[in-house]
């Protein structure tokens, strides 16, 4: 029979080995707190920079498009200021001096101091000089008896009615029926004219201008 003492199984004979298990947990948590460390003085930094951050002004939330003030009119007077009433309207300048022309053909009145043999004005002008006998030539819109024609001689004249200061009126010349042609010869400013200034000839059938004409008798 052996002396040998059997082996019991499962057990180990020797000194004891440090177990690895022991080890890893001992690193890992080392790491876990490292990371926790760090991960405190992340929110530590962000707090402070959070805290001496300037404040930022509350942005207004507006409903609907932006309304721009209208500017003020030009025409506003200041509030506390009396308004000016309005400026009275200064008078129109007066209109340049009227100069006549010599104006010939149907509805004018052509004027110079003689008529040729068709009885139209030799030589038409219209300025006349105290010493000249005037004549004319009236050449009607429509011809008409000379007993429907009437022929007025005026001087124009601001302070007449109108501008119009009626010097003579008469039938038309020559006494001829059914005629757009009449004409006169033999005026003489000392005697049928009023001094210088301007005249005007015009001839009628009623209220209907058939033919007028300007001319100016100088000093």
């Amino acid at each position: 029979m052996s002396n040998r003492v059997p082996r019991r199984q499962g057990v180990i004979y020797g000194p004891p080995r440090p177990s690895d298990e022991g080890a890893g947990g001992a690193l890992i948590g080392r790491v876990v707190g490292l990371g926790m460390v760090a991960l405190a003085l992340a929110v530590l930094a962000g707090a402070v920079v959070l805290v001496n951050r300037p404040p930022q002004a509350t942005p207004t939330r507006q409903i609907g498009p932006t309304a721009t003030p209208a500017p003020p009119s030009p025409s506003a007077t200041p509030s506390g200021q009396p308004s000016a009433s309005p400026a009275s309207p200064s008078p129109a300048p007066s209109a340049s001096p009227f100069v006549p022309t010599v104006q010939v053909g149907p509805g004018f009145v052509t004027f110079g101091t003689q008529l040729d043999r068709d009885m139209t004005v030799a030589a038409p002008r219209a300025s006349f000089a105290p010493s000249d006998r005037i004549a004319w030539s009236a050449y009607l819109t429509e011809a008409a008896d000379a007993t429907d024609v009437i022929a007025r001689l005026y001087k124009l004249d601001e302070g007449a009615p109108g501008g119009e200061r009626l010097l003579s009126e008469g039938g038309a010349r020559p006494r001829i029926k059914d005629s757009d042609h009449f004409t006169r010869s033999g005026i003489r400013p000392g005697r049928d004219l009023d001094g210088p200034g301007i005249y005007l000839v015009r001839y009628l059938k009623g209220e209907t201008v058939l033919a007028q004409g300007y001319f100016e008798l100088s000093e």
